[in-house]
């Protein structure tokens, strides 16, 4: 048996199954578990022996815990098998295969919260259960967040933010699935030499977009928190799009790789920067923000 080939389902299992042993390490570990996953179903040497260790794998991880078990096939495992799949058969490889792998994922998640009032209830007060813990943290180390009034907003109204908190659950969910996902396509392209593409979404999705923030103004609580799920996605995914924009500038103009790395952390910290970048993903749907082609300015120019 190939122990190197037999290493990928179990790295990945690992790297997942650290959200629940080690929470800080985790979240980041976990989101290179579709990358191994889609390094492992690409190897050339795969067969069933390996896929019949994954399937062990994932079973004592649903004896471990079976909601992490569920997460880990509806997430990792479905983004690999999904990007996979659209490279093979070359469908809009330049926006489908990391936006659809995580559609399995907010699909499911959105379901349960909205669709299983007692299931939901359970999350809320777990999450209000949460809220009280850190509040009461807060005040005793007297941190300045609890002179803000939305700290005293926040606790006064504790089961009203738990229940918003779990009903964006479904988009912060598609969120991190989706940067894991869209981290996996890019690696996965780079170490088999597949052709890069520009993320770039239909422009007649922005419809969608206008539809979400419509449904942010009904008197519906479900349809307004509807509306801003799709809403977070969306700008998510003009985020990707902007941000290829902007590593088109830095390549255009040679900026140094440690120059770019201090660039994306520092956007990284700044959410509202983000959000400036979804706002250039989002109108590249009308302005053309990657100039002309080398080609056609040395035509220009002569």
């Amino acid at each position: 048996m190939n122990m190197h080939i037999a290493l990928y389902p179990l790295i990945a299992v690992i790297l997942f199954a650290s959200n629940a042993v080690i929470p800080q390490f985790g979240l980041v570990a976990a989101v290179f578990s579709p990358l191994v996953l889609l390094l492992y179903f690409a190897h050339q040497e795969r067969d069933r022996r390996y896929d019949t260790m994954l399937v062990v794998l994932v079973a004592g991880l649903a004896v471990f815990n079976h909601v992490l078990a569920a997460f880990f096939i509806i997430s990792p495992v479905f983004s690999a098998v999904f990007i996979r799949y659209c490279l093979r058969k070359k469908i809009y490889t330049s926006w489908l295969p990391a936006t659809g792998a995580a559609l399995l994922s907010f699909a499911v998640t959105f379901v349960i919260i909205y669709g299983f009032a007692s299931y939901r209830e359970g999350l809320v007060e777990f999450a209000s259960n949460g809220l009280k813990t850190f509040m009461d943290a807060a005040k005793e180390a007297n941190a300045p967040m609890t002179q803000s009034p939305y700290f005293t907003q926040i606790d006064e109204n504790r089961n009203q933010a738990a229940l918003s908190i779990v009903l964006v659950f479904p988009a912060f969910n598609y969120m991190y699935t989706v940067f894991a996902a869209f981290i996996a396509l890019r690696l996965f392209s780079k170490i088999k030499n597949i052709p890069h593409e520009n993320f770039r979404l239909p422009d007649n999705l922005v419809w969608a977009l206008i539809a979400s923030l419509a449904l942010v103004f009904t008197s519906s609580l479900f349809l307004r928190f509807t509306g801003i799920n799709f809403a977070m996605i969306l700008m998510t995914l003009y985020a990707f799009q902007g941000f290829d924009i902007i590593l088109f500038w830095m390549n255009r103009f040679k900026v140094l790789p440690i120059i770019k790395a201090i660039i994306f952390i520092f956007i990284f910290s700044e959410p509202p920067i983000i959000l400036i970048i979804s706002l250039v993903g989002l109108f590249s749907v009308w302005f053309n923000f990657y100039g002309r082609p080398k080609d056609e300015e040395q035509e220009r120019s002569e």
